[in-house]
């Protein structure tokens, strides 16, 4: 309690970054007599919980949630700001049956560029 670390050796998979808000809850991993620590398992009390078996999330500490849901497809949630997607070298592609749009279902939508 109390102590203070400055070497602090993070795990997280490859891919992925995050940093935790203080207050978050993790486990840690003296390595010696030093300041080194590893430090694992982050945990805040906004994780969304009910990921389906098989699921992953992706979640920030304002809501903001991409969540693959096996065959439910993958959903994108902007609890805060707005969603960028940014390809200045390519293309954009979105195909589907139908795009609901804010006046309802359509099978065609524009962009104005």
């Amino acid at each position: 309690a109390g102590e203070t670390f400055t070497n602090v050796m993070r795990a997280q998979p490859h891919g992925f970054s995050s940093n935790a808000l203080p207050g978050t809850i993790g486990h840690f991993m003296r390595m010696g007599e030093s300041d080194r620590v590893f430090a694992v398992g982050y945990e805040g009390t906004g994780r969304p919980r009910g990921t389906i078996g098989g699921g992953a999330l992706l979640y920030d500490a304002l809501g903001n949630i991409i969540y693959a849901k096996m065959s439910g497809g993958i959903e994108v949630k902007a609890a805060a700001g707005g969603v960028e997607i940014n390809a200045p070298a390519g293309t954009v592609k979105i195909t589907a049956g139908t795009v609901q749009t804010v006046s309802g279902p359509s099978s065609k939508v524009f962009a104005i560029l």
